[in-house]
């Protein structure tokens, strides 16, 4: 049996036809948002490919669209102010959290401390059944958060299935990429991920 705790690479070789996300583009399986802007509480399993977000002015399109690139954001960087927390309570603090499918060259497992994956199941990312498939996640995700503070500051979070939680490095974030493409219309954009 495989200790999942254990500092050894987590993914070893596995079969051409085994669901191993070496090559694949980043996405998102589930996206949840809480206490974000104008959002209370969401939760969205986007499909696989493309996404459209459609409706009317001032229902949350680029509330969703923001909290993304809060999330992958490559440079960590942003400024809050009490408008980023629901209702403006900044004490409640805010929370946007993802289950994604990451490449492994993305560097995921290649950090001084091993982020783990979790196994991927149709109601959510679940822990892995270490007993089956040589210890391998049929279909491995990764969760990553990031919260905004009462102090307004932004804790980027990697959470592990060991109910640990650690650092969500800016090197991973910036080679899975967050590219924000805005067209002659203020209104008109495009949120992808991209892969390096």
């Amino acid at each position: 049996m495989v200790d999942r705790y254990s500092r050894e690479p987590y993914f070893e070789p596995m079969a051409e036809d085994a669901h191993q996300p070496a090559d694949v583009a980043p996405y998102i399986r589930h996206l949840s948002i809480k206490r974000f802007r104008g959002i209370e509480v969401l939760s969205w399993f986007p499909d696989k490919g493309m996404n459209v977000l459609l409706g009317g002015g001032d229902v949350g399109k680029s509330t969703i669209l923001d909290a993304i690139a809060m999330l992958l954001s490559p440079t960590n960087a942003a400024t809050l102010s009490d408008a980023d927390y629901w209702q403006r309570r900044h004490e409640d603090g805010f929370e946007i959290s993802a289950a994604m499918a990451l490449p492994l060259n993305c560097g995921i497992v290649e950090q001084r401390k091993a982020s783990w994956p979790w196994e991927w199941s149709a109601d959510g990312p679940k822990l892995p059944d270490l007993g089956a498939n040589d210890g391998q996640p049929l279909d491995p995700v990764f969760c990553v958060r990031v919260r905004g503070t009462p102090d307004f500051e932004l804790q980027h979070e990697i959470c592990q299935p060991d109910d640990s939680v650690d650092h969500f490095p800016v090197s991973v974030s910036r080679n899975i990429g967050v590219v924000r493409l805005g067209g002659d219309d203020r209104n008109d954009r495009d949120l992808r991920l991209i892969q390096g």
